[in-house]
Order: C-alpha cells, then structure tokens, then sequence
C-alpha cells in the first residue's frame, strides 16, 4: 500500500503529484480499524477515530477550506455518547451536548462559537 506525504497542507500519494482524492486508515494490531479519513483534492473532509473495540471515539468533518463543518461526534470505549454537536461556517452553531456519566451535564447552544444560552 502506498504511503500518503504531507506537502504545503495537503496529502499525495508518495512520488504523485496529484493531491489525494479516496479514502486512508490505519489498522490496531489485530487488524481493526484505528482511524479512518476521507480526502478531497489533497484535503481531510472526514476523520474518525475509532476505539480498539471498534466503537467510535471522535468523528469529524471538514470543508475543502479546512474549517470544521456538520457533526461532531466524541464517544467512549462503550459507544456512549460524551458530546454532540454541530458545526457552520467552521464554528460551533446549534445544539451541543455534554453527557458525563450517563446523564447530561450540560446542554449548550452556541452561535458563531459563542455560548449563548446553557442549561
């Protein structure tokens, strides 16, 4: 499998110059998936990260531009959800959802990355 090399913010195929459009990941010594990215002209647009046990431990998305974008996603080793959120333009935007021990602890609603109501 060929390797993927970093140059000037963007991933090629080692001895390509075309900038990298497909999928990348790395295996967990038994073989299970460790993480998983998605590329776009040279460009992570999605990233997961996976538990040993296979369950999700971060999942994001990316614009072309880089900026954060849609879901966000962090888990624990039992595939609960720890925060949930959305977002736009590259910030936080809507619902997020703090979960600690099986409860909420925090709901927060931001805009524009900014906290602008909490419960």
């Amino acid at each position: 499998m060929k390797k993927l090399v970093r140059i000037n913010q963007k991933y090629f195929l080692e001895n390509d110059t075309i900038p990298y459009s497909g999928k990348a990941y790395d295996l967990y010594q038994d073989n299970k998936i460790r993480f998983y990215i998605e590329y776009m002209n040279g460009i992570a647009v999605k990233y997961i990260h996976y538990w040993s046990n296979g369950k999700i431990l971060v999942e994001e998305n990316y614009k072309l531009s880089g900026e954060y974008s849609g879901k966000y996603f962090s888990g624990n080793e039992m595939g609960d959800t720890l925060q949930l959120g959305f977002y736009k333009g590259g910030k936080k935007n809507g619902k997020w959802i703090i979960i600690d021990s099986d409860s909420v602890k925090a709901l927060l609603i931001y805009k524009n990355d900014s906290i602008v109501h909490r419960k």
